[in-house]
């Protein structure tokens, strides 16, 4: 684009500096070596991320459980809003709108999916560990007057890595007993398939856990498993 030469010389010079607008038959100057040079690194930090629709949703759930967010937090206009913005700033504004939950329902069944996929992942780690797999219990009371037992399993991968992962958080229903217990800490093993590669517990010296102990060796000893020992 060019421009009529009898204007005045401020705006000439507004002109060719703010717009790049030279006079009539004179060609704008290309670029500074300075200006490629910003230009190429500017070019080169640049995130260049494509949209992953298989990954938002891990990332949002992860989010909202993290942070114990509620579920209803996807009807609200304000997230709704940000998420639309987030969307409209990518170049493939479509593949982020399909994925965006319409509604809290949506988050309970991703969820669900989220969790199968972790399950298998820990089963699997489980299940090829290198040495026994030890474990640690207990059960309280909640707030709510509910009682509850967490099982936790303690083991090293085939890449030498220690893992200490929550494997189940039972709601006990019945008497605290050691029968009781083990009942549930059975149910979770069988659940993940490591029936063979129980090892070690580390527990407190409560009565009802000694017995829930006890209890463990009988049952392992009709499935032909070496005793086990508290450490």
């Amino acid at each position: 684009m060019t421009f009529a030469a009898s204007l005045t010389r401020n705006a000439i010079d507004h002109l060719r500096r703010y717009h790049q607008i030279e006079p009539e038959g004179q060609v704008a100057p290309g670029p500074t070596t300075a200006q490629l040079a910003i230009q190429s690194a500017f070019g080169n930090i640049a995130p260049k991320i494509e949209f992953n629709a298989d990954g938002f949703p891990s990332m949002l759930i992860n989010w909202i459980t993290s942070a114990s967010v509620p579920f209803s937090v996807c009807n609200h206009h304000a997230f709704r809003t940000l998420l639309a913005y987030l969307g409209a700033c990518q170049p493939d504004r479509q593949a982020i709108t399909k994925v965006i939950p319409q509604s809290g329902h949506t988050l309970p069944r991703w969820l669900d999916e989220f969790h199968g996929v972790m399950f298998n992942a820990v089963k699997q780690s489980l299940q090829t560990a290198l040495c026994r797999i030890h474990f640690s219990f207990d059960l309280w009371s909640g707030p709510n007057m509910h009682a509850y037992m967490a099982i936790v399993a303690h083991w090293v991968d085939q890449n030498f890595k220690q893992h200490a992962v929550l494997l189940d958080l039972h709601r006990i229903m019945g008497a605290h007993t050691g029968k009781n217990q083990e009942a549930y800490f059975w149910t979770t093993i069988q659940k993940y398939g490591i029936e063979c590669k129980i090892g070690k517990f580390n527990i407190d010296n409560a009565r009802n856990n000694d017995t829930a102990l006890q209890e463990i060796a009988q049952i392992m000893q009709l499935h032909n498993i070496p005793p086990i020992h508290p450490c």
